[in-house]
């Protein structure tokens, strides 16, 4: 497929939306951190999480929850005004979207699909949770429930009760674990907390 940027000048890209390098069992993960806590970031690594993941975006027809937002690519495309764009891609078609005329959607808002979990169990892993308790978001809607919303943290007794935790948000991420703007560095993973999102897991 050929396309252009809105000067007509063909564009190369590679597409990476199934882009898997760098994913690894957990168990090879495990073994890298025995003598300390694994950072919540690793785990999402994993190819456990990563195949979890895949399949609640596929359960919510791979586009946000809330907003209703598809995902985009970045091509390299600039609008008349200089101003960066993106293509909206839709995996039910498995292609860009397109107007009747045949021209490519393209909209000025980067967005990634994130899975949230709805809520935690201390101790168990990303990709341990039943499929109810995750729902897919775009990075902008995530961003802003972590900013306006308190996830909560739970313990699980031995049958199967759940018991509230008192954490502390992480006072640089606010307990979001990540930056939607620094996402193009190390996946936006904050700094502090290391994507731990609250401060007595630092």
């Amino acid at each position: 497929m050929q396309i252009l940027d809105c000067y007509g000048r063909q564009i190369n890209f590679f597409f990476h939306m199934n882009y898997k390098s760098g994913l690894r069992l957990y168990k090879d993960i495990l073994s890298e951190h025995s003598d300390r806590r694994i950072p919540y970031s690793s785990l999402l690594q994993a190819s456990e999480w990563q195949e979890k993941r895949a399949t609640i975006i596929k359960r919510d027809q791979e586009k946000c929850q809330k907003c209703k937002s598809l995902p985009t690519e970045d091509i390299g495309g600039y609008d008349k005004n200089g101003e960066k764009t993106f293509l909206l891609y839709d995996s039910v078609i498995k292609g860009f979207v397109q107007t009747d005329s045949g021209s490519f959607v393209t909209t000025k808002k980067e967005v990634h699909l994130h899975v949230h979990h709805k809520f935690y169990i201390d101790g168990k892993l990303p990709w341990e949770y039943l499929d109810e308790s995750l729902i897919t978001l775009c990075n902008w809607c995530h961003w802003d429930l972590h900013q306006n919303e308190v996830v909560m943290v739970y313990s699980q007794t031995e049958n199967g009760q759940l018991i509230p935790l008192k954490l502390t948000p992480c006072n640089r991420c606010n307990g979001a674990g990540w930056f939607q703007e620094y996402h193009h560095v190390a996946n936006g993973i904050c700094f502090r907390c290391n994507g731990a999102m609250y401060e007595e897991r630092i």
